[in-house]
């Protein structure tokens, strides 16, 4: 009686025992029917088979390149298991089943090292483990295919699984399947640039790395072990490259203290043109990301950081990879650097789909403004201009009558000056998308424009793109209407006759002094 209650209580366990672990309940591998013959009845098989499909979590595609390693157990807490052909084998793994799912990775059990198997899966997802010997297999996931999260605990099945509610439907599987999911961490991690606020070469870029945890709640800072952020920045793009870049780091709107984390620059994986800014986090900073997990929700954090574009930016683009390392426990495989991968032009249906390029790239063009006369079309020199990335920017500029001290000025565009050829020097500017030009000191004897320039970039056949800018003369310029020599003549006859009436007086005068003498 008390063996028909521990075979119950093993079968009621077996159903459970691959739930709560992220891979679902073990079933029949395809094509397999359950064998009606006990493993202690006579006749009874001594092998079987352990089939793996490894799956993606949301979309339930097929992964391929998923390791998993597969040994036998032979003893749990001193106790061995033999062909599991007595009923106390199985009472032995019945009474440790609990305990072997809250802690794979229990001192208690001593793996064989003769019956090990390794495999990966292939492009079907699977990988089949044939000819076991009946027992007890910890299966682990050796290896995690690049992009994919490591959450899979290692777990135990049983060659064969029993199955069945009473002693009347009570079955046997020898050739058994499980069906683990991984999820494609490539859509945890995402960057956007603020391009909006460059004019070009020089000026500072900014960029937000959000990375949401590969792990819901209820969790602790031990269950998400190395998580990082990193930006992979192009060296030669940027006046400076290292941790002053990095400007905060967050957990949904949670400022994450600097004390929390750290920012390092590894090398390995990383291309060598590029310098790595990885953000990593001490046990009180995945203390705290692990505290913003819910069972809803996996929480976000967030990297913001700003580099300086050189001013002698040779290249023609600019665009910074990034990605993050997923959080695991100790029983878990440790995973590698998440980086998104450029997918397919979305196509005609509606919907989210993959971005053809998640790394934010700017890109820029050489620039020059020509400035030239309104009357006769020739260029001038000294006229002096000055950038902005914001229209409102612009417009406060060209209202104040002293433009030498204006906000939001493009440090990078500076304050360019037309030479004798009335040309700037040539600046990379952005391209694809708007700036502003406002004049701030007008070539003598010329009228200083009071418009504000719109100039968007593009490609210009191989030259140089320009952007034409006329100034007014003034009168003074000698360049203005020429007016008739009018009242020369009238003016010369008035003053002869001024003359005379003088003379005239002056001699009346002298004769009324001999009179009255």
């Amino acid at each position: 009686m008390a063996r028909k209650k521990s075979l119950r209580a093993l079968v009621a366990a077996c159903a459970l025992a691959l739930t709560g672990m992220g891979i679902g309940a073990a079933n029949a591998a395809p094509g397999s029917d359950p064998a009606p013959v006990a493993p202690w009845a006579q006749g009874a098989p001594t092998t079987g088979s352990i089939t793996i499909t490894k799956q993606e979590a949301t979309t339930k595609k097929p992964v391929a390149g998923a390791k998993f390693t597969v040994t036998k157990v032979e003893s749990i807490k001193g106790a061995a298991l033999g062909d599991m052909k007595k009923m106390s084998d199985w009472e032995t793994v019945a009474g440790s089943i609990n305990e072997l799912n809250a802690n794979p990775g229990s001192a208690d059990v001593a793996l064989s090292t003769a019956v090990t198997y390794e495999q990966e899966t292939t492009a079907d997802g699977t990988a089949s483990f044939k000819n076991l010997p009946l027992g007890l297999y910890k299966i682990v996931e050796s290896e995690v295919p690049a992009g994919y999260t490591s959450d899979i605990k290692p777990f135990f099945m049983t060659v064969p699984e029993i199955t069945g509610t009473s002693s009347a439907d009570q079955k046997f599987t020898y050739d058994v399947a499980v069906t683990p999911k991984n999820m494609d961490a490539r859509n945890l991690v995402s960057k956007t640039g603020a391009f909006d606020k460059v004019v070009g070469a020089g000026d500072d870029i900014s960029y937000t790395i959000s990375a949401t945890l590969n792990k819901k709640g209820p969790i602790k800072g031990t269950d998400i072990k190395d998580f990082a952020i990193f930006d992979d920045a192009p060296t030669n793009a940027y006046q400076s490259v290292n941790a002053d870049a990095v400007k905060s780091v967050k957990v949904n709107d949670t400022v994450i203290e600097a004390s929390q984390y750290t920012i390092t620059t590894p090398t390995e994986g990383v291309e060598a043109d590029r310098t790595r800014l990885q953000v990593n986090f001490t046990e009180a900073g995945l203390a705290t990301i692990a505290a913003a997990a819910t069972e809803a929700k996996a929480p976000v954090v967030t990297v913001d950081l700003t580099f300086t574009l050189k001013a002698d930016l040779d290249v023609t683009s600019v665009s910074n990879k990034f990605g993050f390392i997923p959080g695991h426990s100790d029983s878990e495989p440790t995973p590698g650097p998440i980086v998104p991968e450029p997918g397919p032009e979305p196509g005609p249906e509606p919907g989210p789909g993959p971005t053809p390029n998640p790394f934010p790239t700017i890109e820029l063009y050489d620039f020059q403004i020509a400035k030239t006369n309104a009357s006769d079309g020739k260029p001038l020199a000294g006229a002096k201009f000055v950038a902005f990335a914001s229209k409102d920017d612009a417009q406060k500029c060209v209202a104040e009558k002293d433009r030498s001290n204006c906000s939001g000025v493009s440090k990078g565009f500076g304050t360019k000056e037309t030479g004798a050829d009335g040309l700037t020097l040539k600046f990379k500017a952005k391209k694809g998308s708007a700036f502003y030009v406002v004049e701030v000191e007008a070539p003598e004897k010329f009228i200083r424009s009071d418009e504000i320039t719109e100039v968007t970039v593009t490609d210009n056949a191989g030259q140089v793109f320009q952007t034409g800018i006329k100034n007014v003369p003034t009168k003074d310029s000698g360049k203005w209407f020429d007016l008739p020599k009018t009242g020369a003549i009238g003016v010369g006859i008035f003053a002869l006759l001024g003359a005379g009436l003088v003379a005239s007086g002056a001699v009346t005068h002298l004769r009324s002094r001999k009179n009255n003498a």
